[in-house]
C-alpha cells in the first residue's frame, strides 16, 4: 500500500482580509441610514416582511456598494436577482454586516432593491440571536446614499408565511435548529422583488427603536445592535441536481425530471409520494417549481436517513420497510404558472420526499433542484492511496467538512447547527490542512471570545441564544489559539486574546482544591460522549476528577508558551510553576 499526502504551504496562503472595503465612516460614527421597521405589525412575533426601494440611475455605475443588515435576518433581491442572504451569525454587541458591490445588477432606469425581513422568533434556530424585527442599508459612500434605509422605503407583512414547530426530539435527534415553513401561494405577493411589481399600497417603513439609529460597535452611545464588519466571504451557491427518484406511488416521475428535462403531471383528486435519494447528504435552498394545481398541497419533508417501524436507521442505502420522518415544508398552491417555492434556512438531506394531493385540478412539477449553500472553502490538498476504501474516506471526510461550515463552523448540518468549541477546534485545523483558508478558524476563535462572561469562562457554543457552559471546552479555545499561532504569522490576531486566556485559566485556578488538583466544577462537566445521557465522565463532577486537572494543565501548558513567545515570561512562568504543581499532585494522588 502506497500512501501519497500533500498540502499547500500553510503559513504562506493568506485569505483572511479578501473582502470590499468598507467605508471608514461607518466604522466609527452613526450611520445616515435608518434601522426600519413595519409601523403597526408585531416587530417580537414570528414575521416575515418585505422592503422595497425604486430607485433611478442615469448610468450604471462600475460599483455599487453597499452594506445591509437584519435582525434577525434576510434575503436580498436587486432588480428580481436573488442576491444573498444574512447576515452572518452574530451577537447583538457585535452584529454583523455584509458589504456587497451590487453594480452587476444594476440597470440604466429604474433600479429596484428589495428585501425579505425574517424573524423566526420563539421558533428561531439555537444559533440565531436577536428578535426584534428590524432593516438596515447604506451605501458604501455618499454616491450610493439613494438606496439608504429610511422611511421612503416601502414595506408589507407578508400573509403567506407561518411557521411550523418541531419537537426537539421529533427529527430522532436533537433539533434546534429552523423551523419548517407553510406558505399560501395564494396570499404571496409573487413578483414582489421585480422593477414591474405595483407597490402603491404598500405602506411606508418606519424608524425602529431610538430613531432608528445605527451605530458601529464601539461608538459613544447608542443601543444595541452594534454593529461590525463581516470577516468571512459570501457563501458559495451551486446549482446541484439531486441524484434519482428511488420509490413513488401516484406519479411517474422519471429521473429526467431531476435533470430539468421532463416535467411531471399529477392529475387532479390524486394522492401521490415521490421520493428522492440524492445519494450523499447535501445542504442548501432546495428550489420547487410547480405549476396549476389550484389548492394542492405539497408537503416537503427533509431527512439524512430514512427510519424502520423501531425508528433505526441501520443501513442508510435501503429504503424498503422504511419511512421519511423530520423536518418538512408545506406549500398550498395558487394556480399560478411556474411558481416557485424556496424555504426561509437551509434545510440539510439525502433523502426528500415530495407527498403531493390535488384537488380540482392537475398539478405539473416543472422541476426541483437544489442550491448547496456553504463557506466556499477549496480543497487544496491531496490524498492518494491504493486501497480504495481510505479513498472513500477521504472523500467522506471532505464532504463532511463542507456540510458543517457555513456562517460559522457547525456540529452537524441537519440537527443543530451550533458551533461547538470541541468541534471548532478540530474543524479549523481540517481547514487549513485541507483548504489553506483560516478566516472561518479566526471567526470561530473570535466568537467564543465573545462568549465570555463575566467570571472569566467562556461558552461551550456560540453564537447561541441560551448560556451553554461545559467547563472542559474553554480548554480547547486556548488550543485553537495555539493552533493557529503554530500555522500563521497573524501574531498580533494571537495577542489581543492573551489577556482572555489567562482569565479562563484563572477561573479554573479559583476551583483548585487543596492538594492542587480540580475541584469540582460546576454547569456540564461533559468531555465527550459516552452513555447514558448526560455523558459525564466517572469523576469529573467531583472534586480531584483527574480528567478536569489533565485538561488544566494541558492548557497551562499551552498558553505558557503563548504568553513566553510573546515576552510575557513573568506571565509564563506563572503558568509553568501552577502546571508543575499539578502535575505533581497528579502523580502524589492519582498515579496507579
Amino acid at each position: 500500500m502506497v500512501f501519497y499526502i500533500s498540502t499547500l504551504s500553510l503559513i504562506s496562503v493568506d485569505l483572511s482580509f479578501s473582502q470590499l472595503a468598507v467605508s471608514s465612516y461607518l466604522l466609527s460614527s452613526p450611520w445616515s441610514a435608518q434601522w426600519i421597521t413595519h409601523p403597526t405589525a408585531s416587530r417580537t412575533e414570528y414575521g416575515v416582511f418585505h422592503f422595497r426601494k425604486t430607485f433611478h440611475l442615469e448610468r450604471v455605475p462600475e460599483h455599487f456598494t453597499i452594506n445591509i443588515t437584519a435582525v434577525p435576518r434576510y434575503q436580498l433581491y436587486v432588480n428580481g436577482h436573488y442576491i444573498n442572504e444574512g447576515p452572518s451569525k452574530g451577537d447583538l454587541d457585535h452584529w454583523k454586516f455584509e458589504t456587497i458591490d451590487i453594480a452587476p445588477y444594476l440597470v440604466t432606469g429604474q433600479n429596484v432593491m428589495a428585501a425579505l425581513l425574517i424573524n423566526f422568533a420563539e421558533l428561531a434556530p439555537e444559533s440565531v440571536t436577536g428578535s426584534y424585527s428590524q432593516f438596515l442599508v447604506q451605501g458604501n459612500t455618499a454616491d450610493e446614499k439613494i438606496i439608504n434605509s429610511d422611511t421612503n422605503w416601502k414595506v408589507k407583512a407578508s400573509q403567506a408565511y407561518h411557521g411550523l414547530f418541531v419537537s426537539k426530539w421529533a427529527t430522532h435527534g436533537f433539533y434546534v435548529a429552523a423551523p419548517g415553513d407553510s406558505v399560501m401561494a395564494d396570499k404571496y405577493d409573487w413578483g414582489w422583488e421585480t422593477p414591474d411589481y405595483d407597490d402603491h399600497n404598500w405602506i411606508n417603513a418606519a424608524p425602529s427603536i431610538g430613531d432608528g439609529l445605527a451605530v458601529p460597535r464601539g461608538f459613544i452611545y447608542g443601543n444595541p445592535p452594534f454593529l461590525v464588519p463581516r470577516t468571512i466571504p459570501l457563501m458559495e451557491k451551486t446549482k446541484q441536481r439531486l441524484y434519482k427518484v428511488a420509490r413513488q406511488k401516484g406519479s411517474n416521475a422519471q429521473d429526467s425530471f431531476l435533470k430539468g428535462t421532463k416535467p411531471v403531471r399529477i392529475p387532479a383528486h390524486t394522492k401521490a409520494a415521490i421520493l428522492f435519494d440524492n445519494g450523499v447528504n447535501t445542504i442548501g435552498y432546495p428550489e420547487l417549481y410547480v405549476s396549476q394545481g389550484k389548492a394542492s398541497k405539497i408537503k416537503v419533508t427533509y431527512a439524512e436517513a430514512l427510519y424502520n417501524s423501531k425508528g433505526k436507521k441501520l443501513n442508510r442505502n435501503e429504503i424498503d420497510g422504511k419511512e421519511i420522518s423530520g423536518l418538512y415544508d408545506i406549500y398550498v398552491l395558487d394556480g399560478g404558472e411556474d411558481r416557485m417555492f424556496r424555504p426561509l434556512w437551509l434545510r440539510t438531506f439525502r433523502y426528500v420526499q415530495l407527498d403531493i394531493e390535488t384537488k380540482d385540478e392537475a398539478l405539473i412539477l416543472n422541476d426541483y433542484f437544489n442550491v448547496f449553500t456553504a463557506y466556499p472553502f477549496e480543497r487544496n490538498a491531496q490524498f492518494e492511496s491504493g486501497d480504495e476504501r481510505l479513498d472513500k474516506i477521504w472523500e467522506v471526510g471532505w464532504r463532511t467538512a463542507r456540510l458543517c461550515a457555513g456562517e460559522t463552523f457547525m456540529d452537524c448540518p441537519y440537527h443543530e447547527q451550533m458551533q461547538y468549541l470541541g468541534d471548532s477546534r478540530i474543524q479549523g485545523l481540517i481547514s487549513l490542512y485541507l483548504s489553506g483558508d483560516d478566516r472561518l478558524m479566526r471567526n470561530a476563535i473570535t466568537d467564543f471570545f465573545n462568549s465570555k462572561t463575566p467570571e472569566g469562562i467562556l461558552m461551550c457554543r456560540y453564537p447561541t441564544r441560551n448560556t451553554s457552559i461545559i467547563p472542559s471546552f474553554p480548554i480547547w479555545w486556548i488550543g485553537m489559539l495555539h493552533d493557529y499561532y503554530m500555522y500563521r504569522q497573524h501574531h498580533d490576531f494571537v495577542r489581543q486574546y492573551l489577556p482572555a486566556a489567562y482569565d479562563v485559566l484563572n477561573w479554573y485556578k479559583t476551583k483548585l482544591d487543596t492538594t492542587q488538583l480540580m475541584g469540582k466544577l460546576p454547569w456540564w462537566n461533559q468531555h465527550d460522549w459516552i452513555s447514558p445521557y448526560p455523558s459525564i465522565m466517572p469523576g469529573a463532577d467531583e472534586s480531584g476528577s483527574t480528567i478536569n486537572t489533565l485538561s488544566y494543565i494541558y492548557g497551562l501548558d499551552k498558553a505558557a508558551e503563548l504568553f513566553a513567545y510573546f515576552g510575557e515570561e513573568h506571565i509564563a512562568n506563572e503558568l509553568k510553576f501552577q502546571s508543575q504543581k499539578s502535575k505533581q499532585a497528579l502523580m502524589k494522588h492519582r498515579w496507579d
